[in-house]
């Protein structure tokens, strides 16, 4: 998640990390010891791009919610997309890649998820190994992926 005060920005990891970025009339600088980079606004939305090339895209709503994963060129694996249901609370609807559809939510009582989440079958070729849904925007897909919260 991604939080931003006009000059400082901070990215949560799902480790509970926080990093932080300040804005430098042109760019984000990341803190000492981080070598990924920040770009975006409040407004457009932010791309973190983690030291290896893996591009994690936010949303521009209050929330800063992750809607994009993708992997450094690399790796050979697909991007994902993730979507959100229109209602309050928000909601993890579909994570996706170019082939389609992977992995589909429906929430009964309490805003759990009822049933299983429907496997698409592009979920073969990404190898997914789970879905964290306690907080809105946390994803962890194998060890490739690390789930990634902007906040505010």
């Amino acid at each position: 998640m991604i939080g931003s005060t006009g000059t400082t920005a901070k990215l949560r990891r799902d480790t509970g990390q926080v990093v932080y970025f300040t804005w430098s009339g042109s760019s984000w600088t990341p803190q000492v010891g981080e070598f990924g980079t920040l770009t975006g606004s409040t407004s457009a939305g932010f791309t973190y791009t983690s030291k290896v090339g893996t591009a994690y895209g936010f949303d521009s709503t209050v929330y800063s919610r992750l809607v994009s994963i993708t992997p450094a060129d690399h790796t050979g694996a697909s991007g994902l997309t993730i979507t959100y249901s229109d209602t309050s609370p928000t909601q993890i609807y579909q994570v996706a890649n170019e082939a389609g559809p992977i992995l589909t939510f429906s929430y009964g009582a309490n805003l759990h998820i009822s049933g299983r989440g429907k496997l698409g079958r592009a979920a073969g070729r990404l190898g997914v190994c789970g879905v964290k849904l306690a907080e809105v925007g946390h994803l962890h897909l194998c060890r490739q992926v690390r789930g990634l919260q902007l906040s505010s």
